[in-house]
């Protein structure tokens, strides 16, 4: 259970920057339209990690939850509590960066909460 949050999932077959530039662009798009927003300001905090997970229906037959498990979704998770530490909408893992080279900054090297060694934290340029 993940409360107010939203997982997405973008399946990768073949090549990874595809999957990445979809997510990447996905994430933009609701940065921009929350931006867009009247009234009081909408905030988001987006982690974007690609990786290897298992996912499916989890649960007993009369209560079946489909559910995102593998520590590719543990660091997309902790890339969006990061999110709020360094006052950003939008964060990206190094395989993220590596998939997209031209289009990520670093933000150097962050401990995340049960992510063994620190991790390297990218960001869009404005």
């Amino acid at each position: 259970f993940i409360g107010d949050a939203v997982l997405a999932i973008f399946p990768v077959e073949g090549d990874p920057r595809a999957a990445c530039a979809l997510a990447r662009d996905a994430a933009q798009e609701i940065v921009a339209r929350l931006a867009e927003t009247e009234g009081p300001a909408l905030r988001c905090a987006i982690g974007v990690h690609v990786g290897e997970v298992t996912f499916g229906n989890v649960g007993a037959p009369e209560r079946l939850d489909f559910t995102v498990i593998g520590s590719a979704a543990n660091l997309a998770a902790r890339l969006s509590e990061q999110c709020k530490v360094l006052d950003e909408a939008l964060l990206f893992s190094g395989a993220v960066q590596n998939a997209l080279p031209d289009d990520m900054t670093t933000l150097g090297r962050h401990d995340l909460h049960n992510i063994a060694d620190g991790t390297e934290i990218f960001k869009i340029p404005a």
